[in-house]
């Protein structure tokens, strides 16, 4: 019976937590460009983790090679709770047979908001704005399996710029509320897996994220683990 109080206490701790998380991984697609005009659009939806499962999103991002070695991308993600994000990145390409590496460098902004239901029944919440800045360098192999099979990774980091406020419990008919404006630094690893037909594949991608706070300054919750699954389409 101890067991099982510990086990509920520590999901309910979890979803507590998770109700004020406002940043996690972004599930953007690692595109993998090969050749000139090569492209590909992606669509899937997201799961974010912080201890137990805390949001779902969809997913868009569109990668495209005006050349043969420039390297363009821009991504958006949504989900209902009034929370959304856009990037767009440029970048180079190299490939060797089917192996790629590619670079991009980019800048971000997005909206966070850790949900009505909190809002609506006085418990504490955070809502505000954020950007980011980074560079993501990706590797992997395509169109293995005679066009079949890609998979890669890629590694993203910058520094993270919120604009948080975190209102508190309601007491006394009121909210204390917090600050969180301090640029912190960010790191984002990927690893991705395509499969399907020469053009259309299945895709499924694991995320992680970790905010490197600066010194003592107020720390927001973050989601630090995400899957996506989805479908990408390459012309």
């Amino acid at each position: 019976m101890k067991r099982h109080i510990l086990i509920v206490s520590v999901i309910l701790t979890a979803l507590l937590a998770a109700s004020c998380s406002v940043y996690h991984p972004q599930m953007i697609d690692v595109p993998l460009l090969h050749h000139k005009g090569d492209g590909h659009i992606d669509l899937g939806m997201s799961m974010q983790w912080l201890g137990v499962p805390t949001s779902a999103e969809w997913n868009l991002s569109a990668s495209y090679a005006p050349t043969d070695w420039l390297a363009l991308q821009a991504a958006g993600v949504y989900d209902m709770s009034k929370t959304g994000f856009a990037q767009a990145a440029v970048g180079s390409y190299i490939p060797w047979d089917n192996f790629v590496l590619e670079g991009y460098i980019g800048g971000g902004a997005g909206y966070a908001y850790s949900g009505t239901e909190a809002e609506d029944n006085g418990d504490e919440y955070v809502e505000g704005s954020y950007s980011i800045a980074f560079a993501q360098f990706d590797l992997g192999w395509v169109s293995l399996l005679s066009g079949h099979l890609d998979f890669g990774a890629g590694i993203k980091g910058g520094f993270l710029f919120p604009s948080f406020t975190d209102y508190g419990k309601v007491s006394n008919m009121q909210r204390s509320t917090q600050r969180y404006t301090d640029a912190h630094t960010f790191f984002e690893p990927q690893v991705m897996l395509r499969v399907g037909g020469e053009h259309l594949k299945v895709v499924g991608r694991l995320a992680l994220t970790e905010v490197f706070y600066k010194g003592d300054a107020a720390q927001f919750v973050y989601s630090p683990v995400g899957i996506s699954l989805g479908l990408n389409y390459r012309f």
